[in-house]
């Protein structure tokens, strides 16, 4: 399995599953986050050294269900904002 750090153009992948930033990691990713070089950004990203943690163990994950915003654009926020403010 591969990993892409937010990709510019998510039409071109070849998935529809995410990453939505809850993890239980092994003490081993603090020595495979000191091995990552910078990639989107800049910065270190956590799902690059998970992607290379999963080419030496196990990286289980759960399956999750519902909708999905892209809250880093305008029209991705404004659904959120809209749909979670009415659930209340």
């Amino acid at each position: 399995m591969e990993f892409i750090e937010k990709p510019d153009q998510p039409q071109t992948l070849d998935s529809d599953l995410m990453a939505v930033g809850r993890y239980v990691l092994s003490v081993d990713i603090w020595a495979e986050l000191e091995r990552t070089e910078p990639g989107a950004w800049g910065r270190i990203q956590l799902t690059d050294a998970i992607a290379e943690l999963a080419k030496k163990q196990s990286v289980d994950a759960m399956l999750m269900t519902g909708d999905s915003y892209d809250c880093g654009k305008k029209m991705g926020y404004m659904q959120a904002f809209v749909k979670y403010g009415c659930a209340t």
